[in-house]
């Protein structure tokens, strides 16, 4: 076959939106729980890595610290989306160990 001769490539015109601003909230919105009268944040705090990912249980008590500080209240325990480990066992204790140390030095509230 002969050789095609090279032709620069350019990029048609395309025309960018300018950045938007979004507006920060001071805090999380909270939303009604079901039919209950608990109010959770809209943002669930997630522990879908621990025990894989995460291997350290001192990562997720400083992943829980970060939530909480963020204004999180509502938590999924699942632990089983990337891969089975331990099947929630690790996630509960591991969770457990946080409640047990912040609940005890005043960090968080336990009541309803």
């Amino acid at each position: 076959l002969p050789a095609r001769p090279l032709v620069p490539y350019t990029t048609p015109h395309v025309t960018m939106a300018s950045p938007k601003t979004v507006p920060r909230r001071s805090e999380l919105r909270k939303v009604k729980f079901g039919t209950t009268d608990m109010m959770v944040t809209e943002v669930c705090g997630g522990t879908m890595t621990w025990g894989s990912f995460n291997d350290k249980e001192e990562m997720a008590h400083d992943q829980l610290d970060k939530m909480v500080a963020m204004g999180v209240n509502f938590l999924d325990t699942a632990e089983l989306y990337p891969v089975g480990w331990n099947y929630g066992a690790l996630t509960e204790k591991w969770m457990g160990n946080w409640l047990e140390k912040r609940v005890s030095d005043g960090s968080v509230d336990r009541s309803k």
